[in-house]
Protein backbone atom coordinates (compact mmCIF):
# COMPACT_ATOMS: atom_id res chain seq x y z
CA UNK A 1 0.00 0.00 0.00
CA UNK A 2 1.71 3.57 -1.29
CA UNK A 3 1.24 7.10 -0.11
CA UNK A 4 -1.44 8.49 -2.80
CA UNK A 5 -1.02 12.46 -3.23
CA UNK A 6 -3.82 13.96 -3.49
CA UNK A 7 -3.96 15.98 -6.72
CA UNK A 8 -6.04 18.21 -9.06
CA UNK A 9 -6.02 18.81 -12.54
CA UNK A 10 -4.47 22.05 -13.95
CA UNK A 11 -6.88 25.23 -13.35
CA UNK A 12 -9.44 22.90 -11.10
CA UNK A 13 -11.99 25.08 -9.06
CA UNK A 14 -12.64 24.69 -5.35
CA UNK A 15 -15.72 23.38 -5.38
CA UNK A 16 -17.84 20.88 -2.50
CA UNK A 17 -17.71 18.19 -5.42
CA UNK A 18 -14.05 18.58 -4.99
CA UNK A 19 -13.43 18.71 -1.09
CA UNK A 20 -15.64 15.24 -0.97
CA UNK A 21 -14.03 13.41 -3.25
CA UNK A 22 -10.78 14.29 -2.05
CA UNK A 23 -11.44 14.05 1.50
CA UNK A 24 -12.22 10.05 1.31
CA UNK A 25 -9.35 9.53 -1.43
CA UNK A 26 -7.56 10.58 1.48
CA UNK A 27 -9.12 7.87 3.85
CA UNK A 28 -7.04 4.98 1.84
CA UNK A 29 -3.87 7.08 2.94
CA UNK A 30 -5.28 7.10 6.73
CA UNK A 31 -5.51 3.21 6.80
CA UNK A 32 -1.81 2.88 5.74
CA UNK A 33 -1.09 5.81 8.08
CA UNK A 34 -2.85 3.77 10.87
CA UNK A 35 -0.87 0.35 10.45
CA UNK A 36 2.11 2.55 10.29
CA UNK A 37 1.31 3.73 13.76
CA UNK A 38 0.62 0.71 15.58
CA UNK A 39 4.04 -0.88 14.28
CA UNK A 40 5.92 1.94 15.97
CA UNK A 41 3.78 1.90 19.08
CA UNK A 42 4.55 -2.35 18.78
CA UNK A 43 0.55 -2.39 18.83
CA UNK A 44 0.86 -5.81 16.37
CA UNK A 45 -2.10 -7.91 16.62
CA UNK A 46 -0.70 -11.28 14.43
CA UNK A 47 -0.83 -13.95 16.63
CA UNK A 48 1.42 -17.09 16.20
CA UNK A 49 -1.53 -20.48 16.41
CA UNK A 50 -1.47 -23.96 16.05
CA UNK A 51 -3.72 -26.73 14.46
CA UNK A 52 -2.99 -29.03 17.43
CA UNK A 53 -5.50 -27.37 19.74
CA UNK A 54 -2.90 -28.21 23.14
CA UNK A 55 -0.84 -25.97 21.66
CA UNK A 56 -0.15 -22.48 22.93
CA UNK A 57 -1.06 -19.93 20.51
CA UNK A 58 0.62 -16.49 21.45
CA UNK A 59 2.10 -12.87 20.38
CA UNK A 60 5.37 -11.08 21.38
CA UNK A 61 5.56 -8.25 19.32
CA UNK A 62 9.41 -6.50 19.35
CA UNK A 63 9.45 -2.45 19.29
CA UNK A 64 11.70 -2.79 15.68
CA UNK A 65 9.55 0.04 14.17
CA UNK A 66 9.65 2.51 17.56
CA UNK A 67 13.74 1.72 17.45
CA UNK A 68 14.17 2.56 14.22
CA UNK A 69 12.10 5.86 14.07
CA UNK A 70 13.75 7.07 17.35
CA UNK A 71 17.54 6.17 16.00
CA UNK A 72 17.19 7.92 12.45
CA UNK A 73 14.88 10.63 14.09
CA UNK A 74 17.23 11.39 17.19
CA UNK A 75 20.24 11.20 14.55
CA UNK A 76 18.73 13.59 12.19
CA UNK A 77 17.10 16.36 14.58
CA UNK A 78 18.35 15.78 18.12
CA UNK A 79 20.10 19.08 17.62
CA UNK A 80 18.13 22.04 16.59
CA UNK A 81 19.01 23.28 13.16
CA UNK A 82 21.06 26.00 12.75
CA UNK A 83 20.22 29.89 10.49
CA UNK A 84 22.67 32.00 9.32
CA UNK A 85 22.68 34.58 6.84
CA UNK A 86 22.51 38.62 6.67
CA UNK A 87 19.90 39.73 9.27
CA UNK A 88 18.24 36.35 10.87
CA UNK A 89 17.68 37.83 14.02
CA UNK A 90 14.09 38.01 13.84
CA UNK A 91 14.37 34.54 12.48
CA UNK A 92 15.97 33.37 15.16
CA UNK A 93 13.24 35.16 17.79
CA UNK A 94 10.68 33.55 16.44
CA UNK A 95 12.31 29.96 15.99
CA UNK A 96 12.71 30.50 19.74
CA UNK A 97 9.20 32.07 20.39
CA UNK A 98 7.35 29.18 18.37
CA UNK A 99 9.76 26.50 19.97
CA UNK A 100 10.65 25.10 16.25
CA UNK A 101 13.61 23.16 17.74
CA UNK A 102 11.16 21.48 19.43
CA UNK A 103 8.45 20.89 16.30
CA UNK A 104 10.87 19.86 14.34
CA UNK A 105 11.83 16.88 16.41
CA UNK A 106 8.10 16.23 16.14
CA UNK A 107 7.99 16.37 12.84
CA UNK A 108 10.61 14.53 12.25
CA UNK A 109 9.41 11.93 14.20
CA UNK A 110 6.00 11.97 11.72
CA UNK A 111 8.31 11.53 9.03
CA UNK A 112 9.80 8.56 9.90
CA UNK A 113 6.89 6.83 10.93
CA UNK A 114 4.24 7.74 8.06
CA UNK A 115 6.62 9.34 5.25
CA UNK A 116 5.18 12.47 5.40
CA UNK A 117 4.39 15.03 8.11
CA UNK A 118 2.49 18.34 7.97
CA UNK A 119 2.75 21.94 9.55
CA UNK A 120 0.05 24.81 10.06
CA UNK A 121 1.64 28.36 10.17
CA UNK A 122 -1.30 30.92 11.47
CA UNK A 123 -1.59 33.90 14.43
CA UNK A 124 -2.63 33.00 17.28
CA UNK A 125 -5.28 34.96 19.87
CA UNK A 126 -2.48 37.49 20.70
CA UNK A 127 -1.53 37.98 17.10
CA UNK A 128 1.86 36.27 17.45
CA UNK A 129 2.91 33.84 14.43
CA UNK A 130 2.68 30.30 15.32
CA UNK A 131 3.86 26.65 14.36
CA UNK A 132 1.32 23.86 14.73
CA UNK A 133 2.14 20.02 14.12
CA UNK A 134 -0.56 18.61 12.24
CA UNK A 135 -1.37 14.85 11.95
CA UNK A 136 -0.64 13.07 8.76
CA UNK A 137 -4.30 10.61 9.70
CA UNK A 138 -5.85 13.98 9.50
CA UNK A 139 -4.43 15.93 6.84
CA UNK A 140 -3.39 16.29 3.12
CA UNK A 141 -2.50 19.07 0.47
CA UNK A 142 -4.25 18.94 -3.01
CA UNK A 143 -1.56 19.64 -5.61
CA UNK A 144 -2.30 20.96 -9.00
CA UNK A 145 -1.14 17.45 -11.21
CA UNK A 146 1.73 20.29 -13.21
CA UNK A 147 5.47 20.19 -12.60
CA UNK A 148 5.21 22.90 -10.76
CA UNK A 149 2.82 21.36 -8.48
CA UNK A 150 1.19 24.51 -7.39
CA UNK A 151 -0.67 23.70 -3.76
CA UNK A 152 -4.15 24.54 -4.49
CA UNK A 153 -5.65 23.89 -1.32
CA UNK A 154 -4.80 21.89 2.18
CA UNK A 155 -7.49 20.24 4.98
CA UNK A 156 -7.38 19.42 7.92
CA UNK A 157 -10.17 17.13 9.72
CA UNK A 158 -11.10 16.10 13.08
CA UNK A 159 -14.03 14.45 14.69
CA UNK A 160 -17.15 16.61 16.69
CA UNK A 161 -19.45 15.33 19.20
CA UNK A 162 -23.58 16.98 18.77
CA UNK A 163 -25.20 17.94 21.84
CA UNK A 164 -27.04 14.47 20.97
CA UNK A 165 -23.83 12.52 21.49
CA UNK A 166 -23.48 12.13 17.47
CA UNK A 167 -20.56 12.63 15.52
CA UNK A 168 -19.40 13.56 12.58
CA UNK A 169 -16.18 15.39 10.52
CA UNK A 170 -15.66 18.97 10.78
CA UNK A 171 -13.20 20.14 7.74
CA UNK A 172 -11.09 22.75 7.51
CA UNK A 173 -10.01 24.28 4.17
CA UNK A 174 -7.19 26.48 3.45
CA UNK A 175 -6.73 28.17 0.56
CA UNK A 176 -4.89 31.02 -0.19
CA UNK A 177 -6.52 34.11 1.52
CA UNK A 178 -9.36 32.04 3.65
CA UNK A 179 -10.18 29.09 5.44
CA UNK A 180 -13.44 27.52 5.32
CA UNK A 181 -14.72 25.24 7.77
CA UNK A 182 -17.61 22.25 6.82
CA UNK A 183 -19.55 20.02 8.83
CA UNK A 184 -19.33 16.75 6.65
CA UNK A 185 -21.77 14.38 7.27
CA UNK A 186 -23.42 11.66 5.42
CA UNK A 187 -21.33 12.62 2.49
CA UNK A 188 -23.26 16.05 2.99
CA UNK A 189 -21.07 19.45 3.18
CA UNK A 190 -22.87 22.12 5.10
CA UNK A 191 -20.35 25.26 5.36
CA UNK A 192 -20.60 26.49 8.80
CA UNK A 193 -17.87 29.52 8.88
CA UNK A 194 -15.42 31.50 6.66
CA UNK A 195 -12.14 33.27 8.02
CA UNK A 196 -9.47 35.44 6.28
CA UNK A 197 -5.79 34.70 7.10
CA UNK A 198 -2.53 36.63 5.75
CA UNK A 199 -0.58 34.27 4.91
CA UNK A 200 -0.03 35.07 1.33
CA UNK A 201 -0.50 31.33 0.49
CA UNK A 202 -1.95 28.41 1.62
CA UNK A 203 -0.52 28.09 4.88
CA UNK A 204 -0.04 23.90 5.24
CA UNK A 205 3.96 22.86 4.63
CA UNK A 206 3.64 19.38 3.16
CA UNK A 207 7.27 17.55 3.78
CA UNK A 208 7.86 14.17 2.28
CA UNK A 209 10.99 11.71 4.19
CA UNK A 210 12.00 10.82 0.71
CA UNK A 211 10.61 10.76 -3.10
CA UNK A 212 8.50 7.76 -2.11
CA UNK A 213 7.06 8.59 0.91
CA UNK A 214 7.76 6.09 3.14
CA UNK A 215 8.86 5.55 6.83
CA UNK A 216 11.93 4.66 7.72
CA UNK A 217 10.75 0.83 8.91
CA UNK A 218 8.16 0.48 6.08
CA UNK A 219 10.77 -1.10 4.00
CA UNK A 220 11.16 -3.86 6.31
CA UNK A 221 7.64 -4.43 8.00
CA UNK A 222 8.43 -8.52 6.95
CA UNK A 223 11.31 -8.93 8.30
CA UNK A 224 9.48 -7.21 11.40
CA UNK A 225 6.80 -9.27 11.17
CA UNK A 226 9.23 -12.39 10.13
CA UNK A 227 11.33 -11.63 13.75
CA UNK A 228 8.21 -11.41 15.75
CA UNK A 229 7.23 -14.42 14.41
CA UNK A 230 10.04 -16.39 15.12
CA UNK A 231 10.30 -14.71 18.97
CA UNK A 232 6.92 -15.27 19.46
CA UNK A 233 7.43 -19.25 18.70
CA UNK A 234 10.77 -19.04 20.83
CA UNK A 235 8.29 -18.17 23.99
CA UNK A 236 5.52 -20.76 22.88
CA UNK A 237 8.34 -23.29 22.88
CA UNK A 238 9.26 -22.49 25.93
CA UNK A 239 5.97 -22.33 27.33
CA UNK A 240 5.79 -25.99 26.22
CA UNK A 241 9.08 -27.46 27.43
CA UNK A 242 8.04 -25.84 30.86
CA UNK A 243 4.92 -27.87 30.60
CA UNK A 244 6.13 -30.95 29.60
CA UNK A 245 4.28 -34.23 30.26
CA UNK A 246 5.09 -36.54 32.93
CA UNK A 247 5.80 -40.45 32.27
CA UNK A 248 6.05 -43.50 34.78
CA UNK A 249 7.41 -46.64 33.84
CA UNK A 250 6.48 -49.30 35.86
CA UNK A 251 4.24 -47.37 37.95
CA UNK A 252 0.91 -45.50 37.82
CA UNK A 253 -1.06 -42.78 39.66
CA UNK A 254 -3.79 -44.18 41.65
CA UNK A 255 -6.55 -41.74 41.50
CA UNK A 256 -10.46 -42.33 40.63
CA UNK A 257 -11.61 -41.73 37.24
CA UNK A 258 -12.91 -38.53 37.24
CA UNK A 259 -11.05 -35.01 36.03
CA UNK A 260 -11.56 -33.24 38.92
CA UNK A 261 -9.07 -36.14 41.03
CA UNK A 262 -6.75 -36.57 38.71
CA UNK A 263 -6.31 -32.82 38.79
CA UNK A 264 -6.07 -32.33 42.30
CA UNK A 265 -3.46 -34.86 42.29
CA UNK A 266 -1.33 -33.36 39.56
CA UNK A 267 -1.76 -30.10 41.44
CA UNK A 268 0.10 -32.01 44.50
CA UNK A 269 2.79 -33.01 42.34
CA UNK A 270 3.46 -29.23 41.36
CA UNK A 271 3.44 -28.01 44.25
CA UNK A 272 5.79 -30.46 46.58
CA UNK A 273 7.54 -31.52 43.68
CA UNK A 274 7.66 -35.09 45.53
CA UNK A 275 7.30 -38.46 43.74
CA UNK A 276 7.31 -41.53 45.77
CA UNK A 277 7.83 -44.88 43.10
CA UNK A 278 8.11 -48.42 43.67
CA UNK A 279 11.50 -50.30 43.54
CA UNK A 280 11.85 -50.67 39.46
CA UNK A 281 9.95 -47.87 38.10
CA UNK A 282 11.04 -44.31 37.52
CA UNK A 283 9.60 -41.20 36.12
CA UNK A 284 10.67 -38.83 33.50
CA UNK A 285 9.63 -35.51 31.47
CA UNK A 286 8.78 -36.01 27.46
CA UNK A 287 10.55 -32.79 26.35
CA UNK A 288 10.50 -31.65 22.98
CA UNK A 289 14.55 -30.37 22.41
CA UNK A 290 14.74 -26.97 21.76
CA UNK A 291 17.61 -26.33 19.01
CA UNK A 292 18.24 -22.99 20.43
CA UNK A 293 21.58 -22.21 18.61
CA UNK A 294 19.88 -22.42 14.96
CA UNK A 295 17.37 -20.21 16.71
CA UNK A 296 19.74 -17.56 17.30
CA UNK A 297 21.49 -17.58 14.49
CA UNK A 298 18.41 -17.27 12.75
CA UNK A 299 17.08 -14.57 15.04
CA UNK A 300 20.45 -12.57 14.40
CA UNK A 301 20.22 -13.10 10.57
CA UNK A 302 16.78 -11.73 10.70
CA UNK A 303 18.01 -8.94 12.96
CA UNK A 304 20.52 -7.89 10.73
CA UNK A 305 18.62 -7.89 7.15
CA UNK A 306 16.33 -5.20 9.45
CA UNK A 307 19.41 -3.18 10.18
CA UNK A 308 20.87 -3.58 7.00
CA UNK A 309 17.86 -2.56 4.42
CA UNK A 310 16.52 0.38 7.30
CA UNK A 311 20.23 1.64 6.87
CA UNK A 312 19.36 2.09 10.63
CA UNK A 313 22.22 0.15 12.73
CA UNK A 314 22.10 -1.78 16.15
CA UNK A 315 23.91 0.83 17.95
CA UNK A 316 23.83 -1.41 20.96
CA UNK A 317 25.85 -4.13 19.71
CA UNK A 318 28.41 -5.71 20.92
CA UNK A 319 30.75 -5.48 18.13
CA UNK A 320 29.54 -1.85 17.42
CA UNK A 321 30.15 -0.49 21.20
CA UNK A 322 33.37 -1.78 21.02
CA UNK A 323 34.47 -0.11 17.77
CA UNK A 324 35.36 3.77 19.87
CA UNK A 325 37.44 5.40 17.06
CA UNK A 326 36.39 7.98 15.22
CA UNK A 327 37.06 6.61 11.95
CA UNK A 328 35.57 3.17 12.52
CA UNK A 329 32.12 4.80 14.01
CA UNK A 330 31.58 6.99 10.96
CA UNK A 331 31.42 4.05 9.19
CA UNK A 332 29.41 2.26 11.48
CA UNK A 333 26.94 4.72 11.08
CA UNK A 334 27.52 5.07 6.94
CA UNK A 335 24.06 3.82 6.11
CA UNK A 336 22.71 6.21 8.72
CA UNK A 337 24.29 8.79 7.81
CA UNK A 338 22.92 8.38 3.69
CA UNK A 339 19.71 8.19 5.32
CA UNK A 340 19.99 11.58 6.95
CA UNK A 341 20.96 13.03 3.91
CA UNK A 342 17.88 11.88 2.14
CA UNK A 343 15.84 13.23 4.94
CA UNK A 344 17.60 15.90 4.83
CA UNK A 345 17.53 16.99 1.60
CA UNK A 346 13.66 16.54 1.56
CA UNK A 347 13.44 18.22 4.51
CA UNK A 348 14.72 21.41 3.51
CA UNK A 349 12.89 21.50 0.43
CA UNK A 350 9.50 21.98 2.33
CA UNK A 351 11.43 24.02 4.81
CA UNK A 352 12.05 27.41 2.23
CA UNK A 353 8.26 27.27 2.19
CA UNK A 354 7.94 27.23 5.60
CA UNK A 355 10.34 30.74 6.32
CA UNK A 356 8.40 32.48 3.16
CA UNK A 357 5.36 31.92 5.04
CA UNK A 358 6.69 32.77 8.08
CA UNK A 359 8.38 35.83 6.71
CA UNK A 360 5.31 36.96 5.21
CA UNK A 361 3.11 36.89 8.74
CA UNK A 362 6.24 38.94 10.39
CA UNK A 363 6.36 41.32 8.26
CA UNK A 364 2.98 42.41 8.93
CA UNK A 365 4.41 43.65 12.28
CA UNK A 366 7.79 44.50 11.03
CA UNK A 367 9.66 41.98 12.43
CA UNK A 368 10.08 40.41 8.70
CA UNK A 369 12.95 38.94 7.57
CA UNK A 370 15.13 37.78 3.80
CA UNK A 371 13.93 34.35 4.12
CA UNK A 372 15.56 33.56 0.24
CA UNK A 373 19.18 34.79 1.80
CA UNK A 374 18.52 32.03 5.22
CA UNK A 375 21.43 29.54 5.17
CA UNK A 376 20.28 26.23 6.97
CA UNK A 377 22.71 23.89 8.29
CA UNK A 378 21.42 20.74 10.37
CA UNK A 379 23.64 19.06 13.46
CA UNK A 380 23.53 15.58 13.10
CA UNK A 381 24.52 13.51 16.71
CA UNK A 382 27.45 11.70 15.13
CA UNK A 383 30.01 11.18 17.85
CA UNK A 384 33.54 13.14 16.63
CA UNK A 385 35.99 14.38 18.59
CA UNK A 386 35.84 17.75 16.82
CA UNK A 387 39.08 18.93 19.08
CA UNK A 388 41.37 17.01 16.68
CA UNK A 389 40.38 18.92 14.08
CA UNK A 390 40.16 22.44 15.17
CA UNK A 391 44.02 23.57 14.64
CA UNK A 392 42.60 23.41 11.10
CA UNK A 393 39.66 24.81 11.78
CA UNK A 394 40.89 28.10 13.47
CA UNK A 395 43.76 28.39 10.46
CA UNK A 396 41.67 27.60 7.41
CA UNK A 397 38.12 28.76 8.42
CA UNK A 398 36.35 31.95 9.50
CA UNK A 399 35.49 32.82 12.94
CA UNK A 400 31.47 32.65 11.77
CA UNK A 401 31.85 29.02 10.66
CA UNK A 402 33.76 27.81 13.59
CA UNK A 403 31.05 29.52 15.81
CA UNK A 404 28.27 27.99 13.63
CA UNK A 405 29.66 24.58 14.46
CA UNK A 406 30.00 25.40 18.05
CA UNK A 407 26.88 27.26 18.78
CA UNK A 408 24.85 24.38 19.25
CA UNK A 409 27.54 22.73 21.88
CA UNK A 410 27.60 26.09 23.48
CA UNK A 411 23.55 26.64 23.32
CA UNK A 412 24.47 29.85 21.39
CA UNK A 413 21.15 30.64 19.61
CA UNK A 414 22.18 33.51 17.25
CA UNK A 415 25.51 33.57 15.75
CA UNK A 416 25.58 36.99 14.73
CA UNK A 417 24.89 37.93 18.08
CA UNK A 418 27.57 35.75 19.65
CA UNK A 419 30.18 37.34 16.82
CA UNK A 420 29.34 40.87 17.87
CA UNK A 421 29.86 40.77 21.45
CA UNK A 422 32.81 39.06 20.74
CA UNK A 423 34.01 41.73 18.72
CA UNK A 424 32.91 43.98 21.38
CA UNK A 425 34.98 42.13 24.23
CA UNK A 426 37.89 42.47 21.70
CA UNK A 427 37.63 45.78 21.13
CA UNK A 428 37.46 46.67 25.08
CA UNK A 429 40.32 44.65 25.80
CA UNK A 430 42.39 46.38 22.82
CA UNK A 431 41.87 49.80 25.14
CA UNK A 432 43.52 48.45 27.97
Amino acid sequence: MKFRQITAPKGAVLTEDLIIKNHYQHKENVARHDMLYRYYINDITGVVTSDNPLVPSGNVPVANGYYITTVANGFTFANPITYSGVDVGNLVAFNKRAKVASHDAELGEDLSIYGVGYELIHKDSESQTQIMRLDPRNTFLCLEQTLEKKVVYGQYAYLVADDKGESYEELNVYTETQIDVYKLEKGKLTLLETRTHQGGEVPIVMYYNNTEAMGDFERVIDLIDAYNTLTTQRMIDKEQFIDAILVLYNAQLLVEENEESKAQVMEILRRLKVLELPDGAKAEYLKKTLDESNIEVLKKAIANDIAKFSLVPDIMDDSFISNTSGVAMAYKTLPLQWLANVKKRMFEQSLGRRLRIVAHYESITGNGFDWENVTVRFNPTLPINAMEFMPYGKELLSKQTLVAYLAPIFGVENVEEELSQRAEEDGRMGKL
